[in-house]
């Protein structure tokens, strides 16, 4: 069930809808580098999104991205289906300039209720690049079986 809003979702942090409340939190994590043998101190800011559920005194949540407070780049999301569930994971790391703009290069999506995890690594990154129509349909290839499932 890899549908390209899916990845639109995991790939690109996006911004508020005019119906979403949000509230920012401030935390901090130490985490264990075991190479060195020592522990460090990552301080992070934790947004968290929701929408409220009409004809309701509660709201449910829409997403939770963390952010590194040192250099203010995303380096966890957390998105949620329509009930509340987490839906997706999603870890980024290891930016890297690609014409100035920074990109991770480490991207891990976890889908838990699916019990799925993709990881994809970020070689080369083009901007605006020019697609044809024909880059958008699919050629299945000849002796291919289909099967329609309803």
């Amino acid at each position: 069930n890899l549908r390209p809003d899916f990845f639109l979702d995991a790939l690109v942090v996006q911004g508020l809808d005019p119906d979403d409340y949000y509230f920012v939190t401030t935390d901090s994590e130490t985490v264990e580098d075991t190479a060195k043998k020592h522990l460090f101190y990552v301080p992070e800011y934790i947004l968290s999104i929701t929408r409220h559920i009409p004809g309701s005194r509660r709201d449910k949540p829409v997403r939770v991205i963390t952010f590194h407070r040192d250099d203010l780049m995303p380096y966890e999301q957390d998105l949620y289906d329509a009930e509340g569930n987490l839906e997706t994971h999603v870890s980024y790391a290891n930016y890297r300039s690609f014409n100035g703009t920074l990109y991770p290069t480490s991207v891990v999506i976890k889908r838990p209720l699916e019990e799925f995890q993709l990881m994809m690594t970020v070689e080369k990154v083009v901007q605006n690049m020019q697609l044809t129509d024909d880059q958008f349909q699919i050629k299945i290839p000849d002796g291919t079986t289909l099967k329609s499932l309803e």
